[in-house]
């Protein structure tokens, strides 16, 4: 399972493993990310990343397995845990880019050429790319080549590559979002990015994407494509270095 990974902890984040850390009443897996609590009682203890994730302060680096801290001296919600790495705005981290059926961009109408109109489709992502996840097209990478809202160019004609089939209301895809983007939709408890028509709610720095062949190593996307659309199957896994700033 691909997870959010540590890059870069930057120059100012505290280097230490141990949090005091406040959840209510769930586990959090590897590559879950936490930030600061927000009220007064909180403020020096580690919650889950909310949505949008803000001041960002760690990300976990082994499970957090709530019933083993059902109890503690002064709240039943309040422990001490180990087990994370600090991180703040200036880190780098390494997130996938979700796959699973709910955090996907669903195609609304056919597409047979390069003209992609999506409801809501936010602007401002042109650099990025759309990789067809499930249905008709499968498999297929296309580079976005120019964009405005709701509608975005494609370099080249859909049915041209792969299969050769049309995009139908059935393809679903995640956006990878060009390089310097401001915006993305992160879910801190799978420490992943999900995909949405419009602009995500936290605010970040995308520095660079890549895609990984099943379990191989990571390629830069736009040196392995040289931004051209190709057909690179279903056993792939795309990532993004980003910072969230907050």
């Amino acid at each position: 399972m691909a997870r959010a990974r540590v890059m870069d902890q930057g120059p100012t984040a505290v280097r230490r493993g141990e949090f005091l850390v406040y959840e209510a009443s769930a586990d959090r897996g590897i590559g879950s990310i936490w930030q600061w609590g927000a009220s007064d009682t909180y403020k020096d203890k580690l919650i889950i990343g909310q949505d949008p994730v803000v001041s960002v302060a760690a990300v976990a680096v082994k499970a957090f397995d709530f019933s083993e801290y059902s109890t503690a001296a002064d709240y039943s919600t309040i422990h001490f845990v180990d087990g994370f790495m600090a991180v703040d705005s200036n880190s780098i981290l390494q997130l996938p880019y979700s796959e699973d059926s709910a955090d996907l961009v669903t195609c609304t109408e056919t597409v047979d050429d390069t003209a992609l109109t999506v409801t809501s489709l936010e602007d401002d992502i042109d650099g990025g790319f759309i990789y067809i996840v499930s249905g008709p097209g499968a498999g297929n990478l296309f580079a976005i080549t120019a964009s405005a809202s709701g509608e975005a160019t494609l370099d080249t004609d859909v049915n041209s590559v792969g299969d050769g089939d049309d995009l139908t209301t059935s393809s679903k895809f995640i956006k990878i979002l060009p390089t310097k983007h401001p915006l993305a939709e992160v879910d801190a408890s799978a420490g992943d990015i999900k995909s949405t028509a419009a602009a995500g709610s936290t605010t970040v720095v995308v520095e660079a994407n890549y895609i990984q062949f099943g379990k191989g190593e990571l390629h830069d996307l736009r040196k392995f494509t040289q931004m051209v659309a190709m057909y690179v199957g279903t056993d792939v896994t795309f990532y993004a270095d980003i910072r969230i700033t907050g």
